[in-house]
């Protein structure tokens, strides 16, 4: 859940969520661009890096300083005996 996806120059962007089987410890990363594999297109950057607290629960930030229109999405690489998990694609506008 995205706090808001058009954003004005300077504002930042609070990404929370929930990790369901609970994935204490395990990181979480806010990307742009296609992480998929096999996805033509310009290489995916990491934008936020953040780990799963106890309850499962997360909190991504990012502030942006610059006009971007991008497709943003949620990874939780593998971790312990759970595979790769990906968010819907969500699209971000900064004004």
């Amino acid at each position: 859940h995205a706090n808001d996806l058009t954003l004005r120059r300077g504002q930042r962007l609070v990404v929370r969520g929930h990790t369901s089987p609970t994935k204490p410890g395990c990181a979480v990363e806010l990307w742009r661009g296609e992480v998929r594999p096999l996805v033509v297109g310009p290489k995916p950057v990491r934008l936020a890096r953040s780990t799963v607290r106890a309850d499962g629960s997360y909190r991504l930030v990012r502030r942006f300083h610059q006009k971007l229109k991008a497709r943003i999405v949620v990874l939780i690489p593998a971790c312990g005996d759970n595979g790769r998990g990906l968010s819907t694609y969500l699209g971000l506008r900064v004004r």
